[in-house]
């Protein structure tokens, strides 16, 4: 937990940190907070494949997503099909 709190972290290190599926809850909690890490798109959809970001982070989250990337969220298997479908129905909100 001690090393989210680094303000030293690159964007690459960051990155890293999130891509162990294996940090639990209270560190996903922790960076959701952070929102000197939530202006990069490659965290924000590394947040959403963490199976646990919080259920009431998950449209904070999506509605910080840059439209072309919300398309790779919809597209991308490896995020749980609940998220998928509300990455979804913002697009198709979106480009009425």
């Amino acid at each position: 937990m001690a090393l989210i709190e680094n303000p030293n972290l690159n964007e690459g290190e960051r990155v890293s940190i999130l891509k162990n599926r294996k940090i639990g809850a209270m560190v996903v909690e922790k960076v959701v907070q952070k929102n000197d890490w939530l202006i990069n798109n490659a965290i924000l959809r590394l947040l959403l494949k963490n199976p646990h970001l919080p259920t009431n982070k998950i449209l904070f989250i999506l509605s910080r997503i840059k439209m072309s990337d919300l398309l790779k969220i919809i597209n991308d298997e490896s995020i749980n099909p609940g998220i998928r479908k509300i990455a979804s129905g913002l697009y198709s909100q979106e480009n009425k």
